[in-house]
């Protein structure tokens, strides 16, 4: 991969760690943390956004559902998750693919 793609991965998913981990540190969540810092290191870096992503989705459902005004409100949460939705496709698309075993 060229050094310009490298770079947009990382700061893509260095980004979106940032957020989950702010996002953990300030309720006190210790998962969203460990997955903030997961993401960050680069570890399996497609399972990891994958495992954001996925959860992420699971929890704007949630939100909607008992809020469903945030879906409208330009300051709300929805905004800031679309966004880290596209760093994670970012992030999806330029990580290597895992080889096939055999």
């Amino acid at each position: 991969m060229n050094t310009k793609l490298r770079t947009i991965k990382v700061i893509s998913r260095t980004a979106l760690g940032l957020v989950w981990f702010y996002e953990g540190l300030v309720p006190k969540i210790l998962l969203q943390m460990l997955v903030g810092l997961w993401l960050i290191t680069g570890f399996a870096e497609r399972a990891a956004v994958f495992i954001a992503t996925s959860w992420m989705l699971i929890l704007i459902a949630l939100v909607a559902s008992g809020n469903p005004s945030m879906m409208i409100d330009p300051y709300g949460a929805l905004v800031k998750d679309l966004c880290l939705i596209a760093c994670a496709i970012t992030v999806w698309i330029l990580a290597p693919r895992p080889s096939p075993s055999g």
